[in-house]
């Protein structure tokens, strides 16, 4: 069903914006194209320029979230209730829809933060000079350019009663002369999946994004390429490389309360975070293409859900070394594989540039050829931890003592928060969770000593 949404539309000097609007304006991430940089500083000096001249017509458009939060009471929707009700506690009185770069270069220029081009400028039949690095920065432009700016006028659209997916239609249709590409989109979804890929790219920016690497260009980076790519890997964690993805099988996979999003999602977020510590260290820069990364993602899936294998975290360096080494000899070799359903063969080089099925299984297959698991990889016991009949029988082989010696207070033994089943040797390392392999250590000790072996 199509209704009509309230709004109201008004003219403000940027003076009384300033004051009652910008303090109280928040963009929800969902509208941001953006999420990593800002204008640079001549888009910043061009916007501040053009509203001194009166040439600055866009307009800002905003939810009332106190308005669209009662709206949502009287209509009895739940979701729209929590979603406005958590802004509303949070201080928010209107929801940056399309303007929130404005807004952040208004608050610069007036903290001087932004400078205007040196030039004459012609205001109310007088000119005034502005001369870089003296008096071209808010607090010293002349007093009637300062007043010009002050009373520039701003266009304010306010809406009033929209839910929160008719937001994400109108930051669409905001866009509708900019196109959005398929990943800002699908960063506009209400769903739980577009809010958790967001904050998953915004937490391994300093990987992606790393100047070393130059895996995205700035125009990849703006608009959100690096969503885009964590996506991709969340598509082949739920359904795995038989399935082409796409920017139809991406939008579908952001369905609201879909399985993926359901029981896919919380896995996903876990085994991502886990994956993406092998690249804390700058040395995975040596890559050239993004795809590596890519390819690697798959192969740690592979082994952890087929033979429950985990990357040896101190071998972690010599490994990244051994995998470029192995995607390089790939690169240099020009032979041409077959990659079943695509028709035409190829070399590793070509095939690297690509997501298709048969660029990822075929790849796949290279790499896995040459690449030494047993070397680099360990078994992990898919049993974390020893059984509480098995721990009563380490607690009679210790005779109710800690493994540091310390003797146990038996009527808080199974209480589950005093005494943990501490492994002798780290079960990160590929030891076992067998009696033989554990001991009692105090909570405070065993969380303290993490993944560290017992020293006694």
């Amino acid at each position: 069903m199509f209704r009509k949404i309230k709004s109201r539309e008004y003219p403000i000097v940027v003076a009384d914006f300033v004051k009652h609007i910008l303090p109280n304006q928040k963009a929800d991430k969902a509208f941001q194209a953006n999420e990593f940089t800002r204008w640079d500083p001549a888009n910043a000096s061009g916007y501040m320029t053009a509203t001194i001249r009166g040439m600055a017509p866009s307009k800002f458009i905003f939810a009332d979230v106190e308005m669209c939060l009662q709206a949502a009471i009287d209509n009895e929707r739940p979701e729209d209730m929590e979603y406005f009700q958590k802004h509303y506690d949070a201080g928010t009185k209107f929801l940056n829809l399309d303007s929130n770069n404005r807004c952040i270069n208004i608050g610069h220029f007036l903290n001087n933060k932004i400078s205007i081009p040196s030039n004459d400028y012609f205001i109310d039949g007088d000119i005034h000079k502005v001369s870089k690095d003296k008096n071209d920065v808010y607090s010293k432009l002349p007093k009637r350019l300062r007043l010009a700016f002050d009373e520039g006028l701003i266009a304010v659209h306010i809406y009033e009663d929209a839910t929160r997916e008719e937001l994400s239609d109108i930051f669409t249709n905001v866009n509708e002369g900019k196109p959005l590409n398929p990943a800002e989109k699908r960063n506009a979804s209400t769903s739980k999946i577009a809010e958790d890929i967001r904050d998953l790219t915004v937490s391994v920016a300093p990987i992606l994004n790393h100047e070393n690497a130059k895996w995205f260009d700035k125009t990849a980076v703006n608009r959100r390429g690096m969503d885009d790519f964590v996506a991709g890997m969340f598509f082949y964690f739920c359904f795995g490389m038989s399935s082409q993805i796409g920017p139809a099988t991406l939008s579908q996979l952001y369905t609201i309360g879909s399985t993926e999003e359901k029981y896919h999602l919380p896995l996903f977020k876990k085994r991502f975070k886990s994956f993406m510590k092998y690249f804390e260290g700058e040395h995975i820069n040596v890559l050239v293409n993004r795809n590596s990364i890519f390819d690697l993602w798959i192969i740690y899936l592979q082994l952890k859900k087929d033979d429950k294998k985990e990357l040896n975290q101190k071998k972690l360096k010599s490994f990244i070394k051994h995998y470029a080494i192995v995607v390089g000899n790939l690169l240099g070799d020009k032979t041409l594989h077959e990659r079943l359903p695509i028709k035409d063969d190829a070399s590793f080089e070509t095939m690297i540039g690509g997501k298709q099925i048969g660029n990822l299984l075929k790849r796949n297959q290279l790499i896995m050829k040459e690449l030494d698991v047993d070397k680099f990889f360990i078994s992990i016991d898919s049993k974390r931890v020893i059984t509480d009949t098995e721990k009563m029988v380490v607690g009679a082989r210790d005779e109710f003592k800690t493994l540091e010696g310390e003797d146990i207070e038996l009527a808080k033994y199974n209480d589950g928060k005093s005494y943990h089943k501490g492994h002798k040797e780290p079960h990160a390392d590929g030891n076992p969770s067998t009696v033989d392999n554990t001991g009692m250590q105090t909570a405070e000790i065993n969380l303290k000593l993490g993944r560290n072996p017992v020293k006694v």
